[in-house]
């Protein structure tokens, strides 16, 4: 029997079983809670956990520890949910009551500071979770010593708050180092402060240092999760993206190939590598992975998923995948409203138009891509090409030509460029404008480059 079979039984044993024992129904439910949080189902702590509060709060009041720790618990799911309006008036409650029960410094009260923290943090609050971070690691060096784990955890959560990586690189190689000496590198907090350090790198642009961070995490991770554990496929996709970055399209490639074969839901997976087989020219290998994908996420009902998944099929003007099915996928995109990214929505319904040689609506949708707020260079370039073919195939030369020279200037004046030896965290995107604007300049201006591989 499983840990989630065993917990299932448990909670369905509950009934009346406690009717008269309200105190011990209270700590049944919240090892039942907290257990489903640990195996990833906060959605299903959350009732256990919300019984067990009241039962708390009913009989031992607010003041009581059990009342805070499943104050503390519950709060700890909805952050989880990412429900914050409950999260974070309930940890706030929360960490005024231990204040006031322990003080400031005591063990429990700073747990309490550091998961608000992390729930402002997780809300996009920084400036709010920035005091209590710092406060959290001033305090948990005095009370537990400046190499305790606990205060090296906050130390690295610091880091992570902080806006400017002039800041947050310093405290994260400090971190690191203090992490690997007290707690050794197979401990789990010294590998995520390793990847932590690695995309910190990454963000300031020295690939040559996240490389072998990355790599470094990959092999612990494989010796202590696993190979299929969700923390391992994460450091794999994350040293594909570092090659991706560099341009090494076979060595990316290769990862996100493992990781879809050990999780072939992961549907970023799928998104990613189409990108790799279209920069590396291997279009029948590239069509071959578009059937597949289709096949898997083609009746998706996630705009996100629908787009990428849609967009991976378009790259190219034959990908060998019924249109029919990847046009549902773009306007399942399409119609979400009030979205973050109705822009890439937009783009990928104009693309499968053009696809499907409705020139006139592939037009119509780009130009709501350009026309809108916000500006993406990666993604303006390929909202200029597909809109440059579109006017091109209507025999509207003019506009067909303006519109590529206005992408053409982006790319050539916003884009990186492959030879500088980083393409940018969004090479994705970088790969496609290219092989859009490669297929646009050879309909318009007649150029036998049709090769797809990426220069």
């Amino acid at each position: 029997m499983t840990v989630r079979e065993a917990l299932e039984r448990a909670a369905k044993q509950i009934g009346d079983r406690f009717k008269d024992q309200p105190l011990q129904e209270a700590a049944v439910r919240m090892t039942i809670g907290t257990s489903l949080r640990g195996l990833g189902e906060a959605e299903r702590a959350e009732p256990h956990l919300q019984r067990s509060l009241a039962l708390y709060r009913r009989v031992s009041g607010s003041n009581d520890l059990g009342t805070l720790y499943a104050m503390s618990a519950l709060a700890r799911v909805y952050d989880d949910e990412r429900k914050f309006d409950q999260a974070l008036p309930l940890y706030q409650e929360t960490l005024k009551l231990m204040k006031a029960k322990f003080g400031p410094d005591d063990e429990k009260t700073l747990n309490v500071m550091n998961n608000l923290a992390i729930a402002y943090h997780h809300a996009g609050k920084l400036d709010q979770a920035l005091p209590l971070f710092e406060e959290a690691l001033k305090l948990k060096k005095v009370r537990l010593g400046p190499t305790n784990r606990e205060t090296l955890i906050a130390m690295n959560n610091l880091a992570a708050t902080y806006h400017r990586l002039d800041q947050a690189l310093p405290l994260y190689q400090q971190t690191l180092e203090l992490m690997r000496a007290r707690l050794g590198p197979y401990d789990p907090y010294t590998q995520l402060a390793i990847g932590n350090l690695a995309d910190a790198y990454s963000d300031s642009g020295k690939l040559d240092q996240a490389l072998p961070l990355w790599e470094e995490a990959l092999k612990l991770r494989k010796t202590v999760l696993g190979l299929n554990n969700p923390d391992t496929l994460a450091a794999m996709k994350a040293r594909g993206a570092l090659y991706a970055r560099l341009g090494q399209w076979d060595k990316a490639a290769a990862d996100f190939v493992r990781v879809r074969e050990i999780n072939p839901e992961d549907h970023e997976a799928w998104h990613r590598l189409a990108a790799f087989l279209v920069a590396s020219g291997q279009v029948d290998v590239y069509r071959e992975h578009c059937r597949k994908s289709a096949e898997r996420f083609g009746q998706t009902s996630d705009p996100n998923t629908a787009e990428r998944i849609a967009k991976d099929c378009l790259i190219l003007p034959a990908s060998g995948v019924d249109l029919d099915v990847v046009a549902k996928m773009a306007d399942t995109a399409a119609a979400a409203t009030n979205h973050m990214d109705t822009r890439w929505f937009q783009l990928v319904k104009g693309l499968a138009e053009y696809r499907q040689g409705r020139f006139p609506g592939a037009a119509e949708w780009v130009n709501k891509t350009l026309t809108g707020t916000g500006k993406e260079p990666e993604r303006d370039v390929q909202a200029y090409m597909v809109l440059a073919m579109a006017h091109y195939q209507l025999k509207q030369t003019d506009e067909a030509r303006a519109a590529f020279a206005s992408g053409g200037e982006i790319e050539r004046t916003k884009l990186p460029k492959l030879e500088s030896g980083d393409i940018g965290g969004m090479w994705l995107d970088w790969i496609i404008a290219h092989a859009l604007m490669r297929e646009a300049k050879a309909l318009i201006e007649g150029s036998s480059e049709t090769k797809a591989e990426t220069r």
